[in-house]
Order: structure tokens, then sequence, then C-alpha cells
């Protein structure tokens, strides 16, 4: 099963009250992909990342609409606690490792 797939079940999860089983799926993403994607991340059904997202990090509060595709290694976060996140917008193309902090203008 893929990361966008393994994702999207995750949130289902989340939404419908089932929190262990949610995060037993997210556990098995860290282990299988190495990678950080939060279910409470607002992540368009369209969005691809290549390499399953090995190594992503993202906030839980970040917003990616689609279509749009995301290397592996990505951050986006926040700059400090609290502050804005990143939205990447409709055909946005992520390279491998780019680090992306705070809002954007």
């Amino acid at each position: 099963m893929g990361i966008a797939r393994n994702i999207k079940i995750g949130q289902r999860l989340h939404r419908e009250g089932h929190s262990l089983l949610a995060k037993v799926m997210k556990l098995e993403q860290k282990i299988v992909y190495c990678c950080d994607i939060p279910y409470q991340a607002s992540i368009a059904r369209n969005v691809h990342f290549d390499h399953n997202g090995f190594g992503c990090v993202i906030n839980q509060r970040a917003v990616i609409e689609g279509p749009c595709e995301i290397q592996h290694a990505v951050t986006l976060g926040e700059l400090e606690a609290g502050g804005p996140v990143p939205v990447i917008r409709k055909g946005a193309y992520i390279g491998a490792k780019a680090t992306i902090l705070g809002g954007l203008w």
C-alpha cells in the first residue's frame, strides 16, 4: 500500500473516532516509509508523493492542494510554535530535500 493511500485511510479512521487504529497506521508509516505525515494535515486526494514520501515531515496544520507532486525528504513546517505553516497550491512541484517553513507570500 502506498503512502497516499495510507494517509487517506488514517485520516478516515481518525475522523470516525478510531484513534487507536489511526495511531497504529501512523506507526507503520513511520517504520516503513520513515516519514511523519499526520492525519490532521489537509492533503488533497491527488497529491503524489514520489518514492512513497520517504523521509517527508509535514506539519499537522499544513495544507496541500492537488494536483501537485512532492519528492522525498521534504519538510513543511513552522518557524516558531503556533506560527504560520505553508499552504501548497495546485500544480506545485516540491523537489527532493526541500524545506519550506512558515507562511508563504
